[in-house]
């Protein structure tokens, strides 16, 4: 007796066999779609329309069969566009109560199936494999026929299969030709969803990233450059980092450039690096060290685009828009994450920071000191240290515009609450003179400063910040700063 309900086989056909009819097949296409699912060509065995042949596989077949071709074509139909005639929104309720009943079916072990549908990618469709709770990767349907998508396919496979050596590249077991699939190990949840759902503390942040720099150093190392790194293709096993999604992978010691041209898949938009954007043949090892950039922006902040974080410098270098000013790879990078990190945690580095600092020398670790003070402990030591801190703060924002408009926006709001006395505030005149006089600034950060200045003139009332004023006034600045200066 068949397992699956007469009333559900009813609402299976009726669902799919409008008027003879199959969604969009044409003949030749649903047999080779039927295929690749069931083992089975159904329209060529009844010899009758796409709809009444389908109908009568639905009647005959095992159940396991049935359940499997209709998960197979609830699939097909949520990849149709959604403007598709064959789609409405009556259609997509039906669909999604057809998917509830074939999900129980499963879940109820009615009707046992050795694969579970767990989400569909760009190319291929993701399943866990009940029996070895190992995750199979299976190529689409309509891409089957498309051989620069099945070699791009294969390649993946055989590209994390060469990497099977490094710790942290998840591992990939047995190819099926005729299904086009793979197995691989199953991760725990990507990072995105690690990130997101977990208040992290900063050493726990810093663990993965060291993590993933140390992976992909290995990766670099063997002239593999992944291409499509982002927070979804990294996963976490156990609490341990592991790296997948090698689609877009490309091994420098193979030529494959002819396989590579056809598609434009080209990574996650805000993980991309500009040079991949007008071509994929375009990206190297530095447009995956500009995609780890932005994966660590996303760990320290939860946006791939915010760099206010204690790693700023860092990740400004590697995610500079010209690759050569870039690290080299990953393994620089990783040197270098280093580097930040014992700055970070030694205890007495501030005061060998601040030494240099009064001694008028200048170099990375007073950078990254002055990427991470806090607003108020900035404007303390300004004050307290006076001109040769002002000195390190103009170093620092001569680095790029970035910085400098970085560190006045930490110094202004700030200054308000411990410039306590009025002559504490003239440090701040000075260093916003400097900055207006300076053509190294842009007009940003001079606006900024111009502000500074006219606050500690008029609001302090200091007459030193006043002639400060009057000097720049001879000097024919810009007309809008000097309207700003005036308090228009």
């Amino acid at each position: 007796m068949a397992k699956i309900t007469f009333h559900d086989k009813n609402i299976i056909k009726k669902f799919f066999n409008e008027g003879g009819y199959v969604l969009d097949f044409s003949n030749r296409t649903f047999d080779e779609f039927t295929y690749h699912s069931v083992g089975v060509k159904v329209q060529e065995k009844y010899g009758l329309s796409k709809g009444k042949s389908f109908e009568a596989y639905i009647d005959e077949a095992f159940d396991e069969d049935v359940i499997k071709l209709v998960g197979d074509l609830l699939i097909y139909y949520d990849d149709l566009p959604d403007d598709s005639f064959k789609k409405s929104d009556i259609k997509n309720r039906q669909a999604e109560k057809l998917r509830k009943k074939i999900n129980a079916y499963i879940e109820k072990g009615i009707v046992k199936t050795d694969k579970s549908f767990l989400a569909k990618g760009g190319f291929a469709d993701i399943y866990l494999q009940n029996h070895s709770q190992r995750i199979v990767k299976k190529l689409k349907n309509e891409y089957k026929q498309n051989s620069a998508l099945k070699s791009r396919f294969k390649r993946e496979f055989e590209i994390m299969q060469s990497l099977s050596q490094v710790n942290g590249i998840i591992k990939v077991y047995e190819f099926d030709e005729s299904e086009f699939s793979y197995t691989m190990e199953k991760a725990d949840f990507t990072l995105n969803d690690y990130i997101v759902n977990n208040e992290l503390e900063l050493n726990q942040i810093f663990n993965l990233l060291f993590q993933i720099l140390t992976i992909m150093a290995d990766v670099h190392s063997r002239d593999i450059y992944h291409r499509d790194l982002s927070p979804s293709n990294i996963f976490l096993c156990d609490g341990i980092i592991k790296i997948s999604d090698f689609g877009l992978a490309k091994d420098s010691t193979v030529n494959h450039s002819h396989l590579t041209m056809n598609t434009n898949n080209y990574g996650q938009f805000y993980y991309c690096a500009p040079e991949q954007i007008t071509g994929l043949k375009n990206a190297t090892k530095m447009s995956d060290v500009y995609s780890l950039g932005k994966v660590v922006n996303f760990c320290l902040t939860g946006n791939p685009t915010n760099e206010k974080h204690v790693l700023r410098t860092f990740v400004q270098k590697a995610t500079s828009y010209q690759p050569e000013l870039r690290f080299r790879d990953a393994g620089e990078m990783l040197e270098q994450l280093s580097y930040h990190l014992r700055i970070f945690h030694q205890k007495d580095s501030k005061q060998k920071i601040l030494k240099k600092i009064q001694q008028r020398e200048y170099d990375e670790t007073i950078t990254i000191y002055l990427n991470n003070i806090s607003n108020v402990d900035l404007c303390r030591e300004l004050i307290d240290i006076g001109e040769n801190y002002k000195l390190a703060c103009i170093k620092f924002m001569k680095v790029s515009p970035e910085n400098a408009l970085f560190l006045i926006q930490k110094l202004f709001p700030s200054l308000k609450e411990v410039a306590t006395s009025f002559s504490s505030n003239d440090i701040f005149a000075s260093l916003a003179f400097d900055v207006l006089k300076d053509k190294h600034f842009d007009y940003l950060s001079k606006e900024m400063a111009a502000r500074m200045l006219y606050y500690v003139a008029r609001e302090v009332n200091r007459f030193y910040a006043q002639r400060l004023i009057e000097n720049l006034k001879h000097s024919s600045i810009e007309p809008m700063l000097e309207n700003i200066l005036d308090g228009e």
